[in-house]
Formats: C-alpha cells, structure tokens, sequence
C-alpha cells in the first residue's frame, strides 16, 4: 500500500463512528513522512463535521504546523469542547508568556473540561502572570477546576494566594482541600 493510500484510509476513520478507530488514526497519520497537509488543513478549517475538524487538527498539531497556531486562536471561540481543548493544547505547545496570555481567557470557558485544562496548561507553563485568575478559579462551581487551579497555585509558589488557598482547604471536596493544603504547605517550604 503506498503512503497515500494508507493517508486516505486513516483520513477515513475520522468520519467512524468508533472512538477508538478515530484515535489510532491520529498518531499513525501524524507519523506519516508525507501527509497530506493541504487536506488535514481544509479539514482543519472548515469541515462541517466537529469530529473530522478535531481529528485533522490534532495531527496538524503534533506535526507541530505552523497552520495550526492560526487555527488554534480561532478555535478557542468553537462551539465544540474538543476542539477548544486541541486548541489550547496547540497554544501550550509553542510555550512562553505569549502561549499563556492566549489560554489564560479558557479559566472563563463554559465548559469545566476546558477551564481544567487550562489551568493545568498554565501550571505547565509556570505562567504566574495567571495566578489572579487561577485565584478566581478557586471558587469555580466544578470541583475539579478548583482542584486543579489549587495545584497550579502549588506549582507557581505565588504568595499572593495564600489567603484564597486557605480558604480552599476548606472545601467540602477532600480532594480540593488537600491540594489546596499541598499547595500552602509547598509554599511554606520553599
């Protein structure tokens, strides 16, 4: 089978109704020496399916494609969770304050899958200039955007929340409270 070929049939899986299928796909068309980037970036842009667009824009991004960035800051407004989150996860990839500032509006997103993954991004990313929002994020209505924004504080060592963190170790989730008292006791190591 030529290398197209087998580009066209994984490019096929990301119309299958079978995650799996979708998924193996990525990597192995990610991983061919010529993918057909002209295609994985129409579909990247405009496919009317979310799980094609999705799909074509993460083997850009781990191509490392210079579309992808542009994408990916268009991306951020999608309707579609997953693709929100493939975006974020391509502006974390390029890194630095600039990555940061693009992901740092994501503590805001609608969905609580993003808002986590954003702050787990900006902990990545050691972006203190996000420690205020991560704050604010302390108090989210999901507990596991609290938890991670608590860890992210722990990681950035600010100690402007200390207060907010206190606080939080008060949380009726265990799981919240004790990353919020990992974080205070890690700040009072260093």
């Amino acid at each position: 089978m030529t290398e197209a070929e087998q580009a066209a049939r994984l490019l096929a899986c990301f119309r299958s109704r079978k995650v799996a299928e979708r998924e193996r796909a990525i990597p192995k068309l990610a991983a061919l020496k010529k993918p057909p980037l002209p295609l994985l970036r129409k579909l990247a842009a405009s496919s009317p399916h979310v799980v094609e667009r999705r799909c074509a824009f993460e083997v850009l991004r781990r191509r490392g494609d210079p579309a992808a960035r542009a994408l990916a800051l268009k991306y951020l407004r999608d309707p579609h969770m997953s693709v929100r989150r493939v975006a974020l996860a391509t502006l974390a990839q390029a890194g630095g304050p600039k990555a940061a500032r693009a992901i740092l509006p994501a503590l805001k997103d609608e969905s609580g899958g993003v808002r986590v993954l954003a702050a787990e991004l900006l902990r990545t990313l050691r972006a203190r200039a996000a420690s205020p929002a991560l704050i604010r994020a302390l108090r989210d209505k999901e507990w596991y955007v609290r938890q991670a924004a608590a860890e992210a504080l722990g990681a950035l060592g600010d100690r402007r929340a200390a207060k907010a963190l206190a606080a939080a170790a008060k949380d009726a989730r265990a799981c919240v409270a004790k990353a919020a008292s990992n974080a205070l006791a890690g700040m009072a190591q260093a």
